[in-house]
């Protein structure tokens, strides 16, 4: 990702937006191209077809206002956190092509486009495990469920920790930053953990898969 300023007030949010050259043979652009607020797009993003790079940009707007200063024109792509073309401004007796793809340039297409931003949030990995009662079990799990909760283990560590916990009956992975790991405790504590002959047993729980 190609950096911009970083945010001057907590007012600014930053976006990454992705644009790719089309594989035409007139889709590239000598340039040059300017993001208002952020200066030109760099050269690599539209001088060779199927040229592709990410750009960071900050912004109390929300919008991305991309304007050609150049005859020679660009065919485009931009994927990211865009949202959808607010506004345009075509040459006269130019031609406005909508996106995506779409074109720049001062001559024939669209010298001047806006577009909506929104920060893009990927969910968080989660994977679970549900256990449930053995039923011929001596280890029976009370109703009573008790939470506990650690951060900064892996998924293989979340589940390690369930297995050797007598009273866990189940556990809960979130891969994020945190890389949380939630366990499902039955309260008292039933016996010390044994390792049982079936490896999708312990405690008296069996996996559900």
């Amino acid at each position: 990702v190609i950096p911009t300023s970083k945010p001057t007030s907590n007012s600014e949010t930053c976006y990454s937006l992705t644009f790719k050259t089309g594989d035409g043979e007139h889709s590239t652009s000598e340039g040059p191209f300017t993001i208002e607020g952020y200066g030109q797009v760099p050269e690599k993003c539209h001088s060779f077809q199927g040229a592709e790079c990410s750009i960071e940009i900050c912004t109390k707007t929300n919008v991305m206002e991309i304007t050609a200063n150049t005859v020679d024109a660009w065919e485009f792509t931009i994927s990211g956190d865009v949202l959808e073309l607010l506004k345009y401004k075509t040459i006269p007796g130019g031609t406005h092509i909508k996106p995506f793809p779409t074109w720049l340039d001062t001559d024939q297409t669209d010298y001047y486009q806006k577009y909506s931003l929104k920060k893009e949030v990927k969910e968080p990995e989660v994977t679970e495990r549900i256990f449930k009662q053995r039923k011929s079990s001596i280890c029976i799990p009370s109703k009573k469920t008790v939470v506990q909760k650690f951060l900064n283990k892996t998924i293989h560590q979340c589940r390690n920790k369930c297995k050797n916990t007598s009273n866990c009956h189940g556990y809960r992975y979130i891969g994020n930053s945190l890389q949380k790991c939630v366990l499902y405790l039955n309260t008292p504590v039933q016996r010390k953990y044994v390792k049982p002959s079936n490896p999708k047993l312990f405690c008296g729980l069996e996996v559900k898969a």
